[in-house]
């Protein structure tokens, strides 16, 4: 049987029109609520069964591959953009850390990060000292739900962004919700830190440059490294392999696979904890 190279379905052709108004999206410099009720129905459409079964599908891959080309560069952009259009709301409902993590829980965008983190921290829950020592957060973005997790822990936090605004957001929150915690922030990619003195460093799949980090984290590792491996709130909702074998080979001399979160087949966020070997 070919393999499918056009459009056959109903629901194909709505994917194909909505990923491509999401490329239209990425283009502006600030979003609407318009925009946002678009992008929050389009990727409804790109996660529901449907679509679960259709991309699992090998005779769609080169579909599905072509789609995901088109839209993964854009994605970056509208992300930032969804992000900075979000936290605003956000933050005037977020009287407290209560109503911020009730908030973040039910947002469309958000949810299923909780779903992520409450995975995480069931990994890291037999490492207290993990929970509530020093932490790195690479990548934690404006509305930083994961650094506030650790710091209502009682961790040390130290947040790192490529973006200005991303951190400015993370201190605001921060000293809202928590004013006496221990936080710093670094405004850096993340390739020239000294990682060793952390006790966790916790890596966004989306972070680039990521080859380069992970070379710099086997010359100061840390004890260990939550690493998130896939995520499923992108275009198309695909269980998409973020890091490469490249990026494990650099990891394996130092590092251990210690567990993996292990959610519902139709939530595709997956992270990896891994322990630095004895000796290293």
């Amino acid at each position: 049987m070919t393999p499918l190279s056009s459009p056959s379905s109903s629901w194909q052709l709505s994917a194909e029109s909505a990923c491509h108004y999401l490329q239209t999206l990425s283009l502006k410099k600030q979003l609407t609520s318009e925009d946002e009720t678009f992008c929050e129905n389009a990727c409804s459409l790109l996660k529901d069964e449907e679509a679960f079964s259709y991309f699992n599908n090998p005779l769609h891959y080169p579909w599905v591959l072509s789609q995901r080309h088109q839209t993964a560069l854009s994605w970056g952009h509208l992300n930032t953009l969804l992000e900075y259009y979000s936290v605003e709301k956000i933050w005037k409902s977020s009287l407290n850390y209560a109503d911020f993590c009730s908030i973040t829980n039910k947002h469309w965008l958000y949810g299923e990060c909780h779903d992520l983190l409450n995975g995480e921290l069931d990994l890291l829950t037999p490492h207290p000292s993990l929970m509530c020592g020093k932490v790195c957060i690479l990548g934690p973005g404006a509305v930083p739900y994961t650094g506030l997790a650790f710091l209502s822990a009682g961790a040390q936090v130290t947040f790192v962004d490529m973006f200005d605004g991303a951190l400015t957001w993370c201190q605001r929150w921060v000293k809202r919700f928590f004013p006496l915690a221990q936080a710093s922030y670094i405004h850096s990619s993340a390739q020239h830190i000294d990682y060793s003195s952390f006790d966790l460093v916790i890596i966004a799949s989306m972070l680039t440059h990521k080859n380069e980090i992970f070379k710099k984290i086997s010359l100061t590792p840390p004890h260990a490294i939550l690493m998130r491996t896939t995520e499923n709130n992108r275009p198309l909702g695909l269980i998409e392999q973020m890091i490469s074998p490249d990026d494990y080979m650099i990891l394996t001399p130092n590092y251990d696979l210690h567990s993996t979160t292990n959610p519902p087949l139709s939530l595709a966020n997956i992270s990896q904890l891994f322990l630095k070997k004895d000796g290293c």
